[in-house]
């Protein structure tokens, strides 16, 4: 039995796999995390807008660099992450 867990994710529950939603791609063991089984690709800092909510005088902001995780065959991103 699969569940949808977000828009481009689910789970079959019977194999314990991780597949897209979109193209049924195996994305690995459920016991472990679906993104081993996605591409990733480093995004340029310059796409993403700033933060509106954040106050700029309370908070020093540090580099992080923008990632989002991608299925190989649609090329569809299942999550974006900034990483430090």
């Amino acid at each position: 039995m699969r569940i949808p867990m977000t828009e481009y994710l689910e789970i079959d529950l019977d194999s314990e796999r991780w597949h897209c939603r979109r193209c049924e791609r195996n994305l690995g063991s459920a016991r472990g995390n679906y993104k081993e089984g996605t591409l990733v690709y480093d995004r340029d800092p310059r796409d993403i807008p700033p933060p509106r909510l954040i106050d700029p005088e309370r908070y020093e902001f540090t580099f992080c660099q923008p990632r989002s995780q991608v299925v190989p065959d649609p090329g569809v991103s299942t999550v974006r992450a900034a990483e430090r």
